[in-house]
């Protein structure tokens, strides 16, 4: 499983406690049902090769995020 936390930060009003919060619940829930995870935090960079493996690899991906405007960042 891959989980992706795509919070976008916004200083002052949006510092992505909840979503930290959310992907920890998740990580922890699935580990618990043995579930092999990797994560990828996106506001701390990535490298698109190592994304394009993780999502080959994942058989199930899962993108955190809060609702801007009711889109997703």
């Amino acid at each position: 499983m891959l989980i992706i936390n795509a919070h976008q930060t916004y200083s002052g009003l949006s510092e992505g406690a909840l979503n930290r919060e959310y992907v920890a619940l998740i990580k922890d829930e699935m580990v618990k049902k043995g579930y092999h995870i990797q994560q990828t935090y996106i506001e701390k960079g990535y490298n698109i090769n190592e994304e394009v493996q993780k999502h080959l690899w994942a058989n199930i991906i899962i993108t955190q995020s809060s609702v801007f405007w009711f889109g997703t960042p």
